[in-house]
């Protein structure tokens, strides 16, 4: 059985002894779950996001009958349960009114939180009934659950984050010794934690004192994860993980979700591409990446901010006098041609110096930014100005920061 292990999962059944045996197969298995008996009051006042598995009962006792009054009753808890934001999940019906399933599906699709998949339990016709134990539900389960393909994938990935989660703290919380003084050696590791990151530059704000030692605890933790995943991994066993198409689109689409973020919190950090109008510095870049007359319709000049992270972290910035009174901090960026994808666009051949990022997604179609690295250089914080159109993640950004070192740094040959 491949179950959420970490509460990602809903029982809604407004009797307990009807579920008992599904309640000790879960417990057998060691799955977190939250119950509802289906009143209203008692509900989430925010819906849940994440939830995985909703083991839903048609009939909650309202004293409702009918398909249409039965659904209607269903869809109005399952919006107080499950979020639009939710992501994948798949309903379990425990119930003895199979004829309401495609009803409450119907009414779940018009909420926007349709199931990806259904399965059906089918209840009893008695509570008691002798053959319906713990052996005979676990055994369903099994074999309902075998059924749910590839959604199993991203069971499996969250719960190995889960256990790998779980691991890591019993780790590193062993490092304070259990005792009265536990919780100051805690505080004291994670004061070295964040002091290790943001060095002479101290803060007295405890939320900025914790992120800055999380960032360290991510890092580590990425180990730990790797570990996990070196593992014995759970696939469907008649699944198979194969190439099903060559779209550009689910290409683009893939580059976007591993390598780029949509909203960054912080405006003016590593990693953030900007626009900017400067018709001059398009035109040279233009001239210096696509060869004549090959150049794209729909573009737009823009740059990275390849500051080091560090520097940030510890307020290392260069200040730069203006007009005698003001001081800016000074950031050091990379100018590229940000642009969509077409069929006429062609780059020069061998040039060491572009650094391209394609295909991803935007604004529904494939876009590509090609950066070049001769244009490495530095500008003032004023200057940066505007939202970012999002921000490159840390390994893309190591990476062209490591070529743009290189770059800088060529010594070149002149064999003949």
């Amino acid at each position: 059985m491949q179950l959420s292990n970490s509460g990602k999962v809903i029982i809604l059944e407004d009797n307990p002894e009807e579920i008992k045996p599904l309640i000790e197969s879960l417990s057998k298995e060691k799955i977190p779950y939250f119950l509802y008996n289906g009143d209203m009051d008692l509900l989430p006042e925010v819906p849940f996001e994440g939830i995985r598995f909703v083991f839903l009962d048609i009939d909650l006792g309202t004293g409702v009958t009918g398909v249409a009054n039965l659904a209607s009753a269903l869809i109005a808890r399952l919006r107080k349960l499950i979020s639009r934001k939710n992501g994948p999940f798949v309903i379990i019906f425990w119930t003895k009114h199979a004829e309401v399933i495609n009803k409450v599906l119907e009414n779940c699709e018009t909420a926007g939180i349709a199931p990806i998949k259904y399965l059906d339990l089918e209840k009893p016709a008695t509570a008691d009934h002798r053959d319906f134990n713990l052996e005979t539900i676990r055994s369903k389960l099994h074999e309902k659950l075998a059924t749910i393909d590839a959604f199993q994938l991203y069971v499996e990935w969250e719960n190995i984050l889960n256990t790998a989660g779980v691991e890591f703290v019993n780790k590193f919380s062993s490092l304070a010794t259990a005792g009265t003084n536990w919780s100051r050696e805690t505080a004291d590791i994670f004061f070295k934690l964040y002091k290790s990151a943001v060095g002479v530059n101290e803060s007295t704000n405890n939320n900025e004192k914790f992120k800055y030692a999380c960032g360290l605890l991510n890092r580590s933790f990425l180990g730990t994860l790797e570990q996990k995943i070196k593992g014995d991994l759970c696939v469907p066993e008649n699944f198979r993980i194969i190439n099903n198409t060559n779209s550009s689109e689910i290409a683009a689409k893939i580059n976007t979700a591993l390598y780029l973020t949509k909203d960054p919190i912080d405006k003016k950090t590593t990693g953030c591409v900007i626009r900017k109008r400067n018709i001059k510095i398009s035109k040279s870049l233009c001239d210096a990446i696509f060869k004549t007359d090959k150049a794209p319709v729909e573009k737009q000049l823009c740059f990275i901010i390849v500051t080091p992270a560090c520097d940030l972290a510890q307020n290392k910035f260069l200040n730069i006098e203006i007009n005698q009174t003001l001081k800016h901090k000074i950031h050091r960026v990379i100018y590229g041609i940000f642009f969509k994808r077409d069929g006429n666009t062609k780059n020069k051949d061998k040039n060491e110096a572009i650094f391209p990022i394609k295909p991803f997604w935007h604004k529904d179609s494939c876009w590509e930014i090609i950066f070049h690295l001769s244009s490495l250089t530095t500008i003032s914080e004023n200057e940066i100005k505007g939202s970012p159109v999002f921000s490159l993640k840390e390994d893309l950004v190591f990476d062209i920061q490591s070529k743009a070192a290189n770059h800088v740094n060529r010594l070149g040959n002149s064999m003949l």
